[in-house]
C-alpha cells in the first residue's frame, strides 16, 4: 500500500485498533479498549488472517510478528 510508505507509524485513530489488533494476534481476546467503538469482528478477522499466514510459513503469531504489523494490518483491512 502507498499509504505505509508515506505514513509509517499509526494515524489518528489507529492507534486505538492496532493497538486492539495486535492484543488479538497474542491471543487475548477477551481484553477490549472501551474507547474503541467498532464491532470485535474486525479484529478477529485481522487475527484469522495472520494466523493462517504464520501457519502457512511455519512460524507462531505475536504482536510483535510480521504478519501483525502496521502494515500487514492495513493491508489485511483491504480485504
Amino acid at each position: 500500500l502507498a499509504t505505509n510508505r508515506y505514513v509509517q507509524v499509526p494515524y489518528m485513530d489507529e492507534i486505538f485498533h492496532v493497538r486492539q489488533a495486535k492484543t488479538y494476534c497474542d491471543g487475548n481476546f477477551g481484553e477490549w479498549d472501551p474507547k474503541i467503538t467498532t464491532p470485535p469482528g474486525l479484529y478477529l478477522f485481522a487475527y484469522l488472517l495472520a494466523k493462517l499466514a504464520a501457519l502457512l510459513s511455519g512460524s507462531n503469531l505475536s504482536a510483535s510478528s510480521a504478519f501483525c504489523s502496521l502494515s500487514a494490518l492495513r493491508w489485511y483491512n483491504t480485504l
